[in-house]
């Protein structure tokens, strides 16, 4: 009885052991799986950081060509504007000269 007792015993060992083993082997592998999940979505995220950077990027180097654009313009007509104010000063400036000289 003891001998069959204790080969029960074993048996029974046997298969929990066999059975914790089923479950560590499925715990690996889905373990497995969500790394590679994990993974994935991190290369994802990576590669959307990337692109969004790139664009942003872009994004400012056009605002900046059209700020420096606008910038030059401005200052272009600042001196069209204070040519043609000399030229108005000038002019002024003759015509009260020939009045002067006229009376």
């Amino acid at each position: 009885r003891r001998i069959l007792k204790s080969v029960d015993d074993v048996r029974s060992n046997c298969r929990q052991l066999e059975m914790n083993l089923q479950h560590e082997r499925a715990m690996s592998a889905r373990d497995c799986d969500r790394m590679r999940q994990a993974a994935d979505r991190e290369r994802d995220l990576v590669l959307k950081a990337q692109q969004f950077v790139e664009q942003a990027s872009g994004r400012v180097r056009t605002l900046h060509e059209d700020y420096e654009q606008a910038r030059l313009v401005a200052r272009q007509q600042d001196l069209d504007y204070a040519g043609s104010h000399n030229d108005c000063l000038l002019q002024a400036s003759r015509k009260k000269r020939e009045l002067r000289l006229a009376r």
